[in-house]
């Protein structure tokens, strides 16, 4: 979700991109926290659990659009990632603060917590319960932000080394969770170790290293229809019977599922993810995801303001129609709107 790469080497990765963002975007919109006027609403976990996906395809990036010529710079890296990442997420963080002073919802803007969002480091708060309306899902960036940091460490190295590294590194971080897990229980450790998606990002770079421009017979296989259709079937249906798994493995399995949909995309030329629309969609998914809980926000104040509560199920679903349609306008000012700056600033 955080860089452009050539899309005749990755097919239908930008759809993928366009998927896990309007289902976390379902997410937020039946969440009675973000749109009041579905309160009666149940609460469904499966999309939230499409950040999985936008990790592993972060990993994945990262490492697949390397250069491994050995000409690796850690600065080009950080400069790109910032421009990528930043401008949108100061952009919003500015905006959304200015709504919610307009909006007197004071208590967002004033709480200390809000300092942790100012460093790109909102994964704390969200970790302890303490996330702020219109930021908690900015833990993602947070997260993101602290493993771009680390990553040149491991990219300098060759081939074989960045295998050993993110393989001990995605293993190594489950034991480490699942330790805290059983001696600490959910404690404040466990939660912030479990905030941190180590095992999608390492997983998804290795799925970067390994998997290569010219079509193995592995990927040839993953890459057939019929092993995509179930891969997007196991996808869709994943939140189903995911519930049933204890919570301390539920991430992993997610992680897993989806690595083999991720796998099966990138091996396909031409598949449902790879055509105009979903192309577009995953060219502004990151400032989709980044804005659409303050469209969500400004709705349900507008709704308290006045009054009036939809009521029919015809109702809500104009309500929700109007949210996603704002919020994909929304998304695609805030991309041309950074788009404008990087480039009249000299960033790339």
């Amino acid at each position: 979700m955080t860089q452009q790469t050539d899309n005749s080497r990755l097919p239908g990765i930008d759809g993928l991109k366009a998927v896990a963002a309007l289902f976390i975007m379902f997410g937020h919109v039946i969440q009675k926290d973000f749109a009041v006027w579905n309160a009666g609403t149940p609460r469904i976990p499966f999309p939230f659990e499409c950040v999985t996906l936008f990790f592993l395809i972060s990993g994945f990036l990262t490492t697949a659009s390397s250069d491994r010529a050995g000409s690796f710079s850690p600065l080009a890296f950080y400069r790109k990632k910032a421009a990528r990442i930043l401008p949108t997420y100061y952009l919003y963080l500015i905006l959304a603060s200015v709504a919610c002073i307009i909006l007197h919802k004071w208590q967002y803007v004033s709480s200390k917590s809000v300092l942790w969002y100012v460093f790109a480091q909102g994964e704390f708060p969200f970790a302890m319960g303490n996330g702020l309306l219109p930021f908690v899902h900015l833990w993602y960036i947070g997260v993101l932000v602290v493993f771009y940091l680390v990553a040149p460490l491991v990219l300098r190295l060759d081939r074989s080394k960045q295998i050993l590294v993110f393989s001990s590194a995605c293993i190594g971080w489950f034991i480490i969770k699942l330790i805290v897990f059983l001696i600490m229980g959910k404690c404040a450790l466990y939660r912030i170790v479990a905030t941190f998606r180590v095992e999608p990002l390492m997983l998804g770079s290795l799925l970067g290293i390994m998997i290569k421009p010219d079509k193995t017979k592995c990927q040839s296989i993953m890459g057939s229809r019929v092993v995509f259709i179930l891969c997007l079937c196991g996808f869709l249906f994943s939140g189903l019977y995911a519930l049933k798994l204890p919570a301390v493995v539920r991430p992993e399995f997610f992680t897993a599922q989806y690595s083999f949909l991720l796998f099966s995309v990138v091996s396909v030329k031409h598949n449902l993810m790879d055509n105009k629309v979903m192309t577009w969609l995953g060219h502004i998914s990151y400032p989709l995801y980044v804005c659409h809980p303050l469209v969500l926000i400004i709705i349900s104040v507008f709704i308290e303001s006045t009054g009036w509560i939809p009521d029919t199920f015809g109702s809500r679903l104009l309500t929700d129609l109007l949210a996603v349609a704002v919020s994909l306008g929304m998304a695609y000012i805030f991309s041309k709107s950074v788009k404008i700056l990087t480039d009249k600033y000299g960033f790339y």
